[in-house]
C-alpha cells in the first residue's frame, strides 16, 4: 500500500470516528430531553385548545404570530403546536378557507405560505412557514380536503388566484388576493 493510500485511509477512519462521536453524543442529548420536548408540546396544544375555544380561526391566527415572535423553542414548535390546538378548538368561519389552496396544490401552496409570512414581515421564516402550514391542515381538515371547495379536476377561478398576497378581511377570512 502506498503511503498516500495509508494517509487517505488513516484520514477516512478518523472522519467515521468523530462523525460516531457526534451521533452518539447527539442520540444522548436528544433522548435526555424528549420527555420534556414531548411534555412541553402537549401542554402548548392543550392551552392552544383552551384558549381556541373562545376565538375564531382569525384570532387564533393573530394570537398565534404573537407566540411565534416570542417562541425560542426548537423550530418555533410551541407556536406551531398551539396554533395547531387553537385552530381545532376554534369556531371556524364559514368562508375562512375559500381561499386557502389545498395542500395537493403545491405551487399555490407555496406561493401562498411565502406571500402569507410576507405580509407579516416574516419573509423565509420557518416558523412563520410552520405556522401557514398548520392553518392549511386546518383548512383541510375542516373541508374534508379541499381549502377552497374546487371540485377535483376543477380549475381555480381568476379571482381567487389573481396574485398571492395574503391578508385579513374584514370578515375576518384569511384569504389570498
Amino acid at each position: 500500500m502506498s503511503r498516500t493510500a495509508k494517509i487517505l485511509l488513516a484520514i477516512l477512519l478518523v472522519g467515521l470516528l468523530f462523525a460516531a462521536c457526534v451521533a452518539i453524543l447527539l442520540w444522548r442529548y436528544v433522548d435526555g430531553h424528549k420527555a420534556g420536548w414531548m411534555e412541553a408540546g402537549q401542554t402548548a396544544l392543550q392551552d392552544g385548545a383552551r384558549e381556541g375555544a373562545a376565538m375564531d380561526d382569525a384570532g387564533c391566527v393573530e394570537a398565534g404570530f404573537v407566540r411565534l415572535r416570542n417562541d425560542d423553542s426548537l423550530f418555533d414548535m410551541q407556536s406551531r403546536l398551539w396554533l395547531k390546538g387553537c385552530l381545532g378548538a376554534s369556531r371556524h368561519e364559514e368562508n375562512a378557507c375559500d381561499h386557502v389552496p389545498r395542500v395537493e396544490e403545491v405551487l399555490d401552496s407555496m406561493r401562498w405560505i411565502s406571500a402569507y409570512c410576507a405580509a407579516r414581515g416574516l419573509n423565509n421564516d420557518r416558523g412563520c412557514q410552520g405556522h401557514a402550514q398548520e392553518f392549511l391542515e386546518h383548512c383541510m381538515d375542516y373541508t374534508g380536503g379541499w381549502g377552497n371547495r374546487r371540485a377535483p379536476g376543477a380549475q381555480p377561478s381568476d379571482a381567487s388566484h389573481s396574485s398571492s398576497e395574503p391578508s385579513l378581511t374584514p370578515s375576518n377570512r384569511i384569504v389570498v388576493r
